[in-house]
C-alpha cells in the first residue's frame, strides 16, 4: 500500500503546536533534511506574519491595575516637635520609637521589631484602676476588664476566646489583661500577622474598648466569676498583702483600694452603675496605645488612627482623683514621724520585716536627674533587702 505524504501538521509539529496551542503529533522517525531546511526557511516568515496579530493583542490587553497608594498616618509627631512622652524631659530620645497624638487626646507609640519574626504586640492602657473607684464602686475597674472580653460591638456573647484563637492568639498567654490601682491594660500578641489580620484585630479591640455591652445580664453573669477569683486568691498571702497595704498607706485611698473589690460592692453592681464608671474613665484622653512588631511602623500608626481617631468621650472629662498624702499619726515626733506599725501572724509564711519611707505623690518631669535619684533609691532598697 502506498504511503501517503505527511500532512502539514505532521511535517511541522513544532510550528503547529506553537501557533495553534494543540500538542505536537509524535513521530517514530526524524524529519528528512529537506524538511529541516524548509523549517528554517519558514520560521522567519511565520514570525513576520504574526507581528500584526501580536501587536493587536498587546494593544487590546487590559493594563495591570496600579497598586493603591498606602495610607499615611496623620498624627505622627515629626520634625522638631517634641514627642508627648519627652515633654519636659532631657532624656535622649530613642528614634526607633514613633509617637502620635490625636485631636481627641489619645496618645500612641509604634515601633518596628522583628523579634520574634512575624509577630505584632498591642497594648491598650486606660487610666482606670482601683484608685479611681468611689466607695460604692470597689472592684469595678477589674470587673470592667472582664466585661470588655464578654461582649462588645464586634464580638457577640462569649465570642472573644474563639475569635482570638482563630486569629492565632492563645487566650490567657497571647490575649490577656491586668488591673492595678492606677490602670487597666489590655494585651494582645498576634503571631503570623498580616495586614488583614492586624486590621481585624484593631477593629475588635476598638469595639471592646469603645463600645462594650454593659447590660444587666452581662454584669450578673460576670460578677460570680470575679468573686470566684477573689476566693481563689485568698489565703495567708492575700491577708498579709491587705494588712501591709492598710498599715503602710494608712489614711490614703490605697490602703483599702485592692483591685479585686469587695463582695458587697460587686454583688450590688448593675449595668447602669458599671456604665457610669466606664463613661467616667474610658475616654480617649485617658488612653495610651502601644503597637510594636514585625511591620512597617507607618502601617501600625495608620491602624491606630483608623479605629480610634473618631472616638469621643461621653460627657465632660473628669479630673483624676487624689491619691492622698501620707500622714503621721497624731502625737508623732515631727523630727522622726514614725507612722503606723503592725504585727501579723501567719504560720504558713516565712518571717519577714517590712518598712517604708513614704513621700507625697507628685507629677514630675522624667529627667536624667530624677532617674538618677530613682536609681539611688533602688540600690538602697536592694542593699537593705540583702
Amino acid at each position: 500500500m502506498k504511503a501517503q505524504a505527511p500532512g502539514p501538521n505532521e511535517r511541522f509539529p513544532a510550528i503547529h503546536s506553537r501557533f495553534t496551542g494543540l500538542p505536537p503529533i509524535a513521530h517514530g522517525m526524524s524529519l528528512p533534511s529537506r524538511a529541516v531546511r524548509r523549517l528554517a526557511l519558514l520560521l522567519p516568515a511565520a514570525f513576520v506574519a504574526l507581528q500584526p496579530v501580536l501587536a493587536q493583542q498587546a494593544a487590546t490587553r487590559a493594563p495591570a491595575p496600579a497598586a493603591a497608594p498606602q495610607a499615611q498616618p496623620r498624627y505622627l509627631q515629626a520634625g522638631d516637635e517634641t514627642p508627648w512622652i519627652y515633654r519636659g524631659s532631657d532624656v535622649p530620645q530613642d528614634k526607633e520609637w514613633l509617637f502620635g497624638e490625636m485631636p481627641n487626646g489619645l496618645r500612641y507609640t509604634v515601633r518596628r521589631n522583628g523579634v520574634p519574626p512575624g509577630q505584632v504586640s498591642i497594648r491598650v492602657r486606660i487610666d482606670a484602676g482601683s484608685l479611681y473607684e468611689r466607695d460604692n464602686e470597689r472592684g469595678y475597674a477589674h470587673l470592667l476588664e472582664h466585661l470588655l472580653f464578654r461582649q462588645s460591638k464586634y464580638l457577640g456573647p462569649a465570642q472573644a476566646i474563639p475569635t482570638w484563637q482563630r486569629l492565632g492568639a492563645t487566650f490567657g498567654s497571647d490575649t490577656n489583661a491586668e488591673t492595678s490601682p492606677t490602670h487597666t491594660v489590655f494585651k494582645l500578641d498576634l503571631p503570623g500577622v498580616t495586614a488583614a489580620k492586624l486590621d481585624e484585630s484593631m477593629k475588635l479591640l476598638s469595639g471592646m474598648v469603645r463600645e462594650p455591652v454593659l447590660s444587666k445580664r452581662n454584669v450578673k453573669a460576670e460578677v460570680p466569676i470575679v468573686l470566684a477569683e477573689k476566693r481563689e486568691n485568698g489565703g495567708p498571702g492575700e491577708r498579709t498583702a491587705d494588712a501591709t497595704r492598710e498599715t503602710l498607706f494608712a489614711g490614703q485611698p490605697l490602703a483599702t483600694r485592692s483591685p479585686i473589690g469587695t463582695e458587697a460592692t460587686l454583688n450590688a453592681a448593675s449595668g447602669r452603675s458599671v456604665s457610669g464608671f466606664y463613661h467616667r474613665w474610658y475616654r480617649p484622653e485617658n488612653t495610651v496605645i502601644s503597637v510594636v512588631g514585625d511591620m512597617d511602623p507607618a502601617l501600625l500608626a495608620v491602624q491606630v488612627e483608623k479605629w480610634f481617631a473618631d472616638w469621643r468621650g461621653k460627657g465632660a472629662p473628669v479630673a483624676a482623683p487624689s491619691f492622698g498624702d501620707p500622714a503621721a499619726p497624731a502625737g508623732a515626733d515631727p523630727a522622726n514621724p514614725v507612722g503606723e506599725t503592725a504585727v501579723l501572724v501567719e504560720p504558713d509564711l516565712p518571717r519577714n520585716f517590712t518598712f517604708a519611707v513614704l513621700r507625697p505623690w507628685r507629677q514630675v518631669n522624667d529627667t536624667i536627674a530624677y532617674n538618677q535619684g530613682d536609681l539611688r533609691d533602688t540600690l538602697a532598697q536592694a542593699l537593705l533587702n540583702r
